[in-house]
């Protein structure tokens, strides 16, 4: 069996973004937490190097939603392009049950 949860990356153009960004997905129980952290991205786009300050996220989610969570993070993103990259995670039992919980219409471990 495959891994029960993942996080998904993405980067934002701001803290602000992002902040709404996960406070969308964390309502809709698309995601149960979100890490927000700045970073420095250097990338290439219509054949010219871009650098800049982003801000990434990383979102704890049901590897179930995988699909779901994208497809929702791609309606709400500002980019043509948003970075989407999934890890799969090996969690200690209490937060693999803490994940699955916040990411349930009907949390059963509370």
């Amino acid at each position: 069996m495959g891994s029960l949860i993942i996080s998904v990356y993405t980067t934002m153009p701001d803290p602000e973004s992002a902040g709404a960004l996960s406070h969308q997905l964390i309502s809709e129980k698309l995601a149960a937490c979100a890490n927000i952290f700045p970073v420095y991205s250097i990338y290439e786009w219509k054949s010219e190097i871009q650098s800049e300050n982003e801000t990434a996220v990383l979102f704890k989610t049901r590897a179930e939603l995988w699909d779901r969570i994208c497809n929702r993070i791609e309606s709400l993103h500002p980019y043509d392009v948003p970075a989407l990259v999934r890890y799969d995670v090996n969690a200690s039992d209490a937060y693999t049950r803490w994940v699955l919980d916040n990411t349930s219409e009907n949390p059963v471990h509370s």
